[in-house]
């Protein structure tokens, strides 16, 4: 919500010494530095005495996306923009916007926008945060509500300049700078030589956030890749989703254990027979054709198939039959053991029973239509026992699986956006 602003600060005039130009100031008692908006000229004023120019920039490339003079409402605070920076790196070629913000009441504040992302910055008192050095790359920054990762460090250079400014703004680049970050916050120490390090506490702002601080009309540029304290997309849902994800697949697999309690699962047919060889047929046996049996459907049917067979295989391949419409469902499996000692040392290899799971088989008279085929012919003793309302596991882990898609789409979504995020850092994440 936007407050409304309140009396702006007054606001006086002086010349700049080298174009002179007529330059608004608002600060009146506490700005020494300007720079022109006409001609780029940095110069001291300490309102007696004649001023003192310090430094030419070039003129500005980038205008300033808010107005000097602008007024608008950040954090409860009127704030009045009375100074522009563009900056870079020293041996990079990344630049950024540094807008001063200043309140007769709260003091001075600054926006930094990078590649359409916007941080709101203030200073942060020296006893909010703890420094943990690990090592000279891997060190991170604690306050009551966090833990901040080193992001980034370097030196800045200033290109131009435009406003007013109650310190030397070119003696910022005798500055090294660390960031760390804890998005959508961050922590950055400012220091010079030896000297006791300047900490600033700043806070992600959307680009809306920023046109309606100031009353723009939402033409700001759209943001660029992933900003260094941008939210995630998914900041806030991952935990609570992975609970309800959770809670979802436990009552899932309570329901289905519930239900197959309550529910019987009688044998229709339970039948063993030996098939013999048939010279006739290479490695195939005698088919067996058991007797009829009734299945109350729609409904599943559990196949169980095993053989006391040993050192062989036996493949079976299995019809059931609708006595009434001669509809039938058709699978094979196979199935081998083998077993031996080798080195002093026993061994098994396969197993001595297969099953199959038929879907949705209708009511009716049915029959089993099996023909073995067995290694070298050899007979193979068989037992077949048929099941109904056997449970579909199948189903289960469906249920699960589309359970699960949307948590892992979003795991990877994140993964995603903080891979993009540390693409930038000088650093990468900060392993556990």
């Amino acid at each position: 919500m936007t407050d409304s602003v309140p009396t702006t600060p007054p606001s006086a005039t002086l010349t700049c010494p080298n174009c002179q130009t007529s330059i608004t100031y608002y600060d009146v008692t506490g700005s020494s530095f300007y720079a022109c908006p006409a001609c780029a000229t940095l110069f001291e004023y300490e309102h007696e005495g004649p001023a003192r120019i310090i430094h030419a920039f070039q003129k500005l490339r980038t205008q300033p996306l808010i107005p000097i003079g602008a007024s608008g409402t950040l954090g409860g605070n009127a704030y009045r923009v009375v100074g522009f920076m563009r900056k870079t790196e020293a041996g990079a070629s990344a630049e950024w916007s540094e807008y001063v913000l200043y309140s007769p009441v709260v003091g001075y504040a600054q926006l930094a926008e990078y590649n359409g992302h916007w941080q709101f910055i203030r200073p942060a008192p020296r006893n909010d945060y703890t420094i943990l050095k690990e090592s000279a790359r891997s060190w991170t920054v604690t306050d009551d509500d966090r833990e901040y990762q080193l992001y980034h460090h370097y030196q800045p250079r200033l290109l131009a300049a435009v406003g007013e400014f109650d310190w030397n703004i070119r003696e910022d680049e005798a500055l090294t700078i660390y960031e760390f970050i804890a998005p959508p916050y961050l922590l950055s120490s400012e220091q010079k030589n030896e000297q006791e390090a300047s900490w600033y506490r700043a806070e992600h702002r959307s680009r809306q956030a920023i046109a309606d601080a100031f009353g723009l009309d939402n033409d700001l540029p759209q943001p660029l890749g992933v900003g260094a304290i941008q939210p995630s997309p998914t900041e806030g849902l991952l935990p609570p989703l992975i609970s309800l994800t959770i809670g979802a697949c436990l009552a899932v697999l309570l329901i289905m254990l519930i239900f197959n309690g309550f529910r019987s699962s009688p044998t229709l047919i339970e039948q063993s027979f030996f098939s013999q060889r048939d010279s006739t047929k290479g490695n195939a046996l005698r088919e067996f054709i058991s007797p009829s049996f009734a299945v109350e459907g729609p409904t599943a049917l559990a196949v169980q198939m095993n053989t006391t067979l040993t050192n062989q295989w036996v493949e079976l391949a299995v019809r059931l039959v609708n006595d009434q419409t001669g509809d039938a469902y058709e699978f094979a499996k196979s199935i081998e053991y083998y077993s031996g000692v080798s080195g002093g040392e026993s061994w098994t290899e396969g197993r001595q029973s297969e099953s199959a799971v038929l879907s949705r088989v209708p009511s009716g008279r049915y029959h089993l239509e099996v023909q073995p085929y067995a290694e070298n012919a050899m007979p193979a003793p068989v037992r077949i026992t048929v099941k109904q309302n056997t449970t579909l596991h199948s189903n289960i882990f469906l249920i699960l699986a589309a359970l699960l898609i949307y948590p892992i789409m979003s795991y990877i979504r994140q993964a995603s956006f903080e891979q993009r995020r540390w693409a930038e850092s000088d650093y990468g994440a900060m392993d556990d």
